[in-house]
């Protein structure tokens, strides 16, 4: 179903957007095999701890001990020890042919995913504010994708792949897609949940068999491997990042407690963070029945608000992570009737990159300014996730 409102703004220069978005992406991919010091930073990581295991025995969750190997630091491997073999493909080549390949591999995918979302996700929009959001929205997670080398652009076509299957009810392949990204990532094995809402009869068995398969991936890496899970399990928990890197909610909740200079809000910030996620959580239960009791003519929508809720209740959720919630505003800016100037909040959604006041004209600007600046990706996907639930109370002919 075409939208006349998004058809309409600009539509001649949607080629041009799109050749710019080519290009753009091109050439900051090349760049980054240019100058791979100041670049790829994950992808490093990768690479020398799975080469470190396999030419010299060292556990690749041993970053003292990898950074030795190679003389240089690198950051904490963090990935399940069923990844390992994928990794290793790029460790068969020398590191600079190795950034080649794997930057080459990232962009087919990358634009593998932004054709997927323009085609099935989003009715093949005429307007340039879709290509728009895939270059500055949430502060430009597909370029920090492409500058540190990160894994999340698979991640993302793995989890849209599975939506789209999802969709069509070959849930099946959707179950088998959700499980490959959880493998990476462990966190997407939430979307799994999406099966409760399917009108499906078997969903339950669907649900059931698909923890029981990655329960039994995650079983199979202990038994075999033990040392190489419990070193999986001890860099992952000790990941603490916060602000612009995770602008989470769990680390804008322990970001609070730490400005507060309390030792007992510090100690108590994960039970205020498991307190806002289950409210939120309850909201969205309720908006997610509103939408599928009402027959919606655009099943997406209940996808997108998955995206949404994930992104706001997940304890870990990194700036490169903002790209799974481009589709999402997109939706919303085309079809809400609350966004009536669809130019004005894309405004808002680039607002960040131009907050550079630092000056204090009103008591406790500066906190706000400190908060905004490093949460912003997490205050707009809270505000769309609002926009989400009030428009699961419109009417239905509204929907």
């Amino acid at each position: 179903m075409k939208n006349p409102r998004s058809a309409g703004l600009n539509g001649q220069y949607v080629k041009k957007a799109f050749l710019a978005l080519f290009f753009f992406y091109v050439a900051y991919s090349i760049a980054t095999i240019l100058v791979p010091a100041r670049f790829q930073c994950d992808f490093f990581c990768y690479y020398q701890s799975i080469r470190a295991f396999f030419d010299a025995g060292i556990s690749p969750y041993d970053t003292t001990a990898v950074s030795g190997y190679c003389r240089h630091r690198v950051l904490p491997f963090v990935y399940p020890p069923v990844t390992i073999p994928f990794f290793r493909v790029f460790t068969l080549f020398r590191y600079e042919a190795a950034i080649h390949l794997f930057s080459t591999f990232k962009l087919a995918v990358l634009y593998g995913l932004i054709y997927l979302w323009w085609s099935e996700f989003l009715d093949k929009p005429k307007d340039t504010i879709f290509p728009l959001l895939c270059l500055f929205a949430f502060r430009n997670p597909i370029f920090i994708d492409l500058r540190v080398g990160n894994i999340s652009i698979l991640e993302q076509m793995l989890i849209w792949s599975a939506f789209l299957f999802y969709l069509r009810r070959q849930f099946l392949i959707f179950c088998v897609l959700i499980i490959l990204s959880a493998c990476f990532k462990v966190q997407p094995i939430l979307f799994l949940f999406l099966l409760l809402l399917a009108d499906e009869r078997r969903k339950y068995r669907y649900l059931a068999g698909a923890f029981i398969a990655f329960g039994t991936i995650n079983l199979a890496q202990y038994f075999f491997s033990p040392a190489l899970f419990y070193g999986f399990i001890h860099n992952a928990l000790r990941l603490e990042e916060l602000g612009m890197v995770n602008p989470s909610q769990l680390a804008l909740i322990k970001e609070i407690a730490l400005k507060t200079n309390n030792p007992t809000a510090l100690d108590l910030h994960f039970f205020a963070y498991l307190l806002t996620a289950s409210w939120l959580f309850f909201v969205a239960r309720d908006a997610f029945f509103k939408f599928r009791t009402r027959k919606l003519p655009d099943a997406k929508i209940i996808v997108f608000f998955a995206c949404l809720l994930y992104s706001v209740i997940t304890p870990r959720f990194c700036d490169y992570s903002h790209i799974l919630l481009i589709p999402p505003v997109y939706f919303a800016i085309s079809r809400f009737p609350y966004i009536r100037k669809p130019v004005l909040f894309f405004v808002i959604l680039l607002l960040p990159d131009f907050m550079g006041f630092n000056c204090e004209p009103l008591p406790g600007i500066n906190t706000i300014h400190f908060f905004l600046r490093l949460y912003y990706p997490l205050f707009i996907s809270l505000f769309v996730f609002a926009l989400y639930v009030r428009h699961s109370k419109e009417p239905a002919g509204r929907l």
